[in-house]
């Protein structure tokens, strides 16, 4: 693993804001529905694996759930899907390098965060709407 010194991980967050406001809407639209998918799905693993866990066990059930929900987190990396926490980092550095402009920062935002949104959206539908009503006869969560 590489480790990098503060003035290179600076530099390196900066081009990839200015990368990220290169973007074409398309892209931002179809990467930013994966990230929000991505992180849904994640919660979703997180609420399965605690879901039925006794009320005894107090903590651990956390622990089990934060051990779980990255691998959303995974999924949003290895995909090379956008998330608006990741988008508010590193073009908001952009900015303030004046590498980019203020309507470049406000058109990524707005649009990634539109698109983590029904990203998310559409898990929670199809797992709680569409799921449950092809297996009518088998609970969600046992």
């Amino acid at each position: 693993m590489a480790f990098h010194k503060l003035d290179k991980m600076l530099n390196i967050a900066l081009e990839a804001g200015v990368s990220k406001t290169k973007l074409s809407l398309s892209s931002i639209l179809m990467l930013g529905f994966l990230g929000g998918a991505f992180i849904a799905l994640g919660f979703l693993l997180d609420v399965r694996a605690i879901g039925n866990l006794p009320a005894e066990w107090g903590s651990l059930s956390n622990l089990l759930g934060g051990a779980v929900f990255p691998v959303g987190l995974m999924l949003v990396v290895l995909g090379g899907a956008e998330l608006i926490t990741g988008n508010m980092m590193s073009v908001s550095i952009a900015l303030y390098a004046r590498k980019i402009s203020l309507r470049h920062l406000l058109h990524n935002w707005f649009w990634v965060t539109l698109a983590n949104f029904l990203g998310a959206a559409f898990i929670a539908y199809f797992f709680g709407h569409t799921y449950c009503r092809f297996n009518r006869n088998r609970a969600f969560f046992r």
